[in-house]
């Protein structure tokens, strides 16, 4: 059974329109609109990793790099939209709901089933830098129990570097969670 059935979301394919988002309420009254990604946003994605700081990168790789090499970049997205993952693009919402003409994207959200638990996914999310600490990614972890409802996931997981605190203000956006640093890492889980 794939990621996509246990989601209960489509599975990514090709199409001439991405697929509708859910609208995602951040501060200062904006809005993000979060959906599943698209082969179309590949060229979008590459110019997302291209924006990362070294810093950024270092804390969602958990290794230095200077920049997102387009080789590493290109093997991404390929991931990224591989069919044992479901990926979610995040872009920044105009006046009426809809993905702002033009606007870039400013957050990628990665759910992967762990096969040991496959009620269980893994979660990564990066939110561009010059968006971060805006309350982006905390808006989206409060909505992934939304956005995941009925889809048969009790929990979600994430492995972060001991100094990336970020990451608990994250899962406590989605509900109660339970954190232990194992040496230079955290290990983090909530259920949905």
């Amino acid at each position: 059974m794939s990621v996509f059935s246990l989601l209960n979301l489509p599975a990514v394919r090709a199409a001439r329109r991405p697929p509708a988002g859910l609208p995602v309420a951040v501060r200062g009254g904006q809005a993000l609109i979060l959906r599943p990604v698209a082969p179309e946003d590949a060229a979008d994605l590459a110019a997302f990793f291209g924006r990362l700081s070294p810093r950024t990168l270092y804390l969602r790789y958990f290794t230095p790099l200077p920049a997102m090499p387009p080789e590493r970049a290109s093997q991404e997205i390929a991931r990224l939209m591989s069919a044992g993952r479901r990926t979610f693009v995040g872009r920044l919402a105009d006046h009426r709901g809809r993905p702002a003409a033009g606007q870039a994207l400013v957050a990628v959200v990665e759910l992967a089933l762990l096969p040991e638990h496959p009620e269980v996914a893994e979660l990564a999310l990066v939110v561009e830098d010059s968006y971060q600490r805006q309350g982006i990614g905390s808006a989206i972890c409060a909505a992934l129990p939304r956005l995941l409802a009925g889809s048969g996931l009790v929990g979600l997981r994430a492995t972060a570097l001991a100094e990336n605190r970020a990451v608990g203000r994250l899962f406590a956006a989605i509900g109660p969670y339970a954190a232990l640093r194992i040496g230079e890492l955290t290990e983090y889980e909530a259920a949905l």
